[in-house]
């Protein structure tokens, strides 16, 4: 069994990705929320905004869903091999103004693949369709003045310098994960699946703890070079709270199932 890794982008975006693995060119892949969402929806349950408070509130919620995710990837071709975290997402701004109104009037990046961007479209948030690679010529050419991400892809492609004001309010986990072709899966010996399994496991929870060292490291480093943290006074953040919380009904029920939706609200605490 030969393991080879195309990093980087090089094999394409995800929606290249899942084209290519269904084609066969590929057997797996390591994917994001938006490319995950194109498998199954249902994943945002891992990325109610607001509802979840620390990375110890995702792994009690992704520790519960898992077993129904697994059944969901299955069902979908796929077999989970770990998850692997890209940080928690904050707004980029190119002005320090964090509140609803201010933000709402920016032009914000909108994944090619991403699922919930029309949720964004309906809650009055103007969305810019871009790739990866064109995310910097856009900003250079003012096509979007602001990004929702995490700290640490923020860094990676070097997008500060052009929005250098980050909202310390954090309001979702961006999650990722490792994905197998069920058929290539089963073409593994019986034996030998068990033990790739814990190996994959093993490595994912190495890299989610990393993850979380490197996103503090990732603001500091931003920060060094320029970056400002501005923080949300009290009124701001509940304005917020309101906002995602208005939007709750557009995720449960039509992209996350309403029991699934429930419960993450029950285990963290949010009356929602």
């Amino acid at each position: 069994m030969t393991l080879r890794i195309y990093p980087g982008g090089v094999a394409g975006e995800e929606e290249d990705i899942l084209r290519r693995i269904g084609e066969g060119q590929l057997q797996a892949g390591s994917l994001s929320l938006a490319g995950l969402s194109r498998i199954t929806p249902q994943v945002y349950v891992l990325a109610i905004p607001m509802a979840m408070k620390s990375w110890d509130d995702l792994a009690r919620v992704r520790e519960v869903m898992q077993p129904r995710l697994e059944a969901v990837f299955a069902e979908k071709g796929y077999v989970l091999l770990n998850w692997g975290d890209i940080g928690w997402v904050r707004f980029f701004l190119p002005k320090p103004d964090p509140s609803l109104d201010a933000v709402r009037e920016y032009r914000f990046v909108a994944w090619a693949d991403d699922s919930a961007v029309d949720l964004w479209k309906d809650s009055g948030f103007r969305s810019v369709y871009l790739e990866l690679a064109d995310v910097l010529p856009g900003l250079e050419e003012s096509r979007i003045d602001a990004i929702g991400t995490t700290p640490l892809f923020m860094l990676a492609n070097r997008w500060y310098p052009l929005i250098p004001f980050m909202v310390e309010m954090p309001w979702a986990p961006l999650v990722g994960a490792t994905l197998i072709d069920r058929e290539t899966w089963t073409r593994i010996p019986s034996e030998l699946r068990p033990e790739l399994l814990r190996i994959a496991h093993e490595a994912g929870e190495r890299m989610q703890a990393e993850i979380q060292r490197m996103e503090v490291d990732a603001v500091a480093a931003m920060e060094a070079r320029g970056l400002e943290v501005i923080h949300p006074d009290p009124e701001q953040l509940q304005e917020w709270r309101r906002f995602f919380e208005e939007g709750y009904p557009a995720l449960r029920g039509p992209l996350v199932p309403e029991e699934w939706f429930d419960e993450v609200l029950r285990l963290t605490g949010n009356p929602g």
